[in-house]
């Protein structure tokens, strides 16, 4: 499996400094797994492009939601000839069980979605790597299988000024409903560094976050028969096993 492509989506937001520290990190580990590092930069200063000289930059001069930024990236991925890439939010990276990266590329993998735990969640002791269907990621962490075509939905944006959530909980549930497969691999987790407690979030915040009527709508509209979402939970027909590699 060809496996080469990593893209970060950034916006450094009011916490500039603490970002770009977090992203240093974060580039260090792909760099360490032999990525292709592309970096989507939003509203970036020029100064901070040249902290990273051998990266490859998407220059924007405005700031996207986080789903519009992902699809830019897999726009980019999908003119490429490989079969997997690695988007993560740039404050994000697998701290433990990284192991992961080799192990799709060395041997087949079922499902065209795979995002890992995050570090706050409860940790799994497996001896090997346990892969679970999630109905929910919460890892800034997102693997997607070429060929799969799937892209966030656009209608998450700015409405009456709060930003609507919930792309990720749609984007599952457009895949299970079209009888293609993701897993939560539990077995690895995200860095601790990236927690809101430790470093804030640049737009998850209470001024300019909602779950509202308008957010479930958006959810429920592109969903059939296998899949519905009520009050904020997804119900997914069907049972998918757990499996371990």
């Amino acid at each position: 499996m060809i496996f080469n492509q990593c893209y970060f989506i950034s916006w450094l937001g009011r916490v500039r400094e603490e970002r770009l520290a977090l992203l240093h990190e974060a580039v260090k580990w792909a760099q360490s797994h032999n990525f292709s590092i592309h970096i989507i930069a939003m509203q970036w200063k020029e100064e901070e492009y040249k902290q990273f000289p051998d990266i490859d930059f998407i220059k924007l001069n405005k700031r996207l939601p986080p789903g519009h930024a992902r699809n830019i990236a897999l726009n980019f991925f999908y003119s490429t000839s490989d079969d997997l890439c690695i988007i993560l939010d740039d404050d994000t990276y697998i701290a433990e069980g990284d192991n992961i990266i080799q192990l799709l590329r060395d041997r087949p993998v079922k499902g065209v979605l795979y995002s890992v735990r995050d570090s706050k969640m409860p940790r799994v002791e497996c001896t090997r790597t346990r892969f679970e269907r999630p109905k929910q990621i919460t890892s800034g962490v997102f693997i997607v299988r070429q060929g799969s075509q799937l892209f966030f939905n656009t209608d998450f944006k700015y409405y009456r000024n709060k930003l609507l959530w919930g792309e990720d909980v749609n984007l599952l549930g457009r895949i299970y409903d079209r009888g293609m497969q993701a897993y939560e691999i539990v077995t690895s987790r995200t860095n601790k560094s990236r927690e809101r407690d430790i470093t804030p979030s640049t737009w998850h915040t209470a001024e300019d976050f909602a779950q509202t009527e308008r957010h479930y709508e958006i959810n429920s509209k592109d969903f059939g028969n296998l899949v519905t979402y009520m009050d904020g939970h997804m119900f997914v027909d069907g049972n998918t096993p757990a499996f371990e590699m």
